[in-house]
Formats: C-alpha cells, structure tokens, sequence
C-alpha cells in the first residue's frame, strides 16, 4: 500500500504570513518517489527555498563524492554494462546508494506570483455583495538517496478561490512538471492529473513520470503531487492521486 505524506499549512490572508512546513519522509523501498529540484523563487517574506539544508548537508558526504564519481565512471563509458560489471562488490553498492530513492523531503508553501508573496489576492465585491478571494500555493515534493543526492523532483503549483469563504468557485493549476538531477535518471512528462470538489474544498492532483533505464533494469515511477484548498485559505498536501 503506497503511503501517504502529508503536510499542512494555513494561508493567512490578514497577516500576510503562513506557517511552512517541510517533512522529510521515508518513502517505501518499492515506490522511487519522485522530485525535481525548485525552481528560482524569491525568498521574499514567508518564502522558503526548499532543500538548501540537505543539499549541502549532501555535499559534504564522502558517500556523495564517491557515488558521483562512480556514476561519471559507469555512464560516461562507451559500453555503461561493461563499466558496471567491472565494478567491485562495495563499489556497486555505493553506486546503487547513489542512485536508489529512499527518502522524500516535501514542502508546502505559499507561491510567489509577480515578485510578491501571494498567499492571498484582494477581495472582490460581486453580485449581491458576494466576495471572491484567491489563494496560491506550491507543493515541492524532492527524492534523496542514501548518499544525500538528490533523484529527482516534481512540483504542482495551484490557485483556487471562494465566494463568502464558503464555497471554492474555482481553481487552476498554474504549473506542474519534474527534473531529475542523478545520471541514470530521465524525466518522462505529465501523467495524469484531475480536481475534484469535497465539501469547501478542492484537491488538486497531478502525476509525473520518470524513468530509470540503464544497466540491468528499466522501470518508470509515476509519483502524484495533491494541493488541497479550503475556502479559507487553509491548505495540505499529499504525495497521492487519491482524493478520498
């Protein structure tokens, strides 16, 4: 049963503030979940700038340096299969240490939108005196190796609103897609994606595909990225297509 990761954050639209989350996760030996590295956001007010902690916590591991430079040996050889046979016992396993997905690092947070921090856009005043309020956030989900490296990333980036705080009217997913960031490793596209409206709030979800083709195996993991959104701003995520 693939497991779910939740984080949570609440969008306050009065403070100009949120309360960020990022967990760091463990993810089932069976599902290489997946992540690509953030984009360049600003770091202006309540922005946080995703993975720079394990980044350079990564660079400072000799398991890093050494997987790095077996992954140069191993793929950048005219035969990739030969270069790997010829490997010793413990190099093979620091090369699989630096190319197996074991942990998730997943991190909710309002989205910057023009070079501001938008958790939140001015109420609108409609028919009747009913009031639209929109709220952005980005789900950033990155997949780590042993060795610290990164695997690869995806992301979902959403904007929803609601009439009077009670009811979503609408929502859009602004941005989506994956990288990889380890030899071995391609991105593969989009794979499905959907909405769907639970009581005051809609979860968003979208799939992307990556592929693992070399040596002795070749295998695609299709990880899912899930922005749920309240009519009030509050907002969580899931590392699932599901929406029960």
């Amino acid at each position: 049963m693939r497991a779910r990761h939740l984080t949570s954050l609440i969008l306050r639209a009065a403070t100009g503030s949120a309360l960020l989350a990022t967990l760091v996760v463990a993810a089932p030996a069976a599902e290489a979940a997946a992540i690509l590295p953030p984009r360049p956001m600003s770091t202006a007010s309540g922005i946080a700038t995703g993975a720079a902690t394990s980044t350079t916590a990564a660079a400072a591991s000799p398991a890093l340096a050494v997987g790095q430079a077996l992954a140069r040996k191993v793929f950048g050889s005219s035969s990739p299969e030969a270069a790997y046979a010829a490997l010793g016992a413990a190099e093979k396993q620091a090369l699989m240490a630096f190319e197996t997905p074991v942990s998730q690092v997943v991190t909710l947070r309002p989205l910057v939108v023009s070079g501001t921090t938008a958790l939140t856009s001015s109420p609108v005043v409609g028919i009747a005196g009913t009031t639209v309020r929109c709220w952005y956030a980005e789900l950033h989900v990155e997949n780590n190796a042993v060795a610290g490296n990164t695997i690869y990333t995806y992301w979902q980036r959403l904007r929803w609103c609601s009439t009077n705080g009670l009811t979503i009217s609408s929502w859009t997913v602004l941005d989506r897609g994956g990288e990889t960031s380890t030899p071995g490793w391609s991105y593969e596209g989009h794979g499905i994606s959907g909405g769907v409206l639970v009581g005051p709030q809609v979860r968003s979800y979208t799939q992307e595909k990556f592929r693992f083709n070399v040596l002795w195996t070749n295998f695609v993991n299709s990880p899912c990225a899930q922005i749920r959104g309240g009519a009030r701003g509050a907002a969580s995520s899931l590392t699932t297509c599901s929406v029960a």
